[in-house]
């Protein structure tokens, strides 16, 4: 009965992805918006996505 109300183990794959591209876009929208170069903008956005992965597997495991 108690397995019924257990969260399953396997949604841990998709959170370190999820969380990278989900950082990326943010953070290079955002940057984008504010009128800085495509470089930056990227370079940012992958900043962004390391740093949304680091608080995920921090929060997660």
């Amino acid at each position: 009965m108690d397995d019924f109300f257990e969260e399953p183990k396997r949604i841990g794959c998709l959170i370190v992805p999820l969380t990278a591209i989900g950082g990326f876009i943010v953070v290079a929208l955002f940057f984008a918006a504010i009128g800085f170069s495509a470089f930056i903008s990227t370079t940012a956005g992958c900043i962004g996505g390391f740093v949304a992965v680091l608080i995920a597997g921090k929060i997660y495991y």
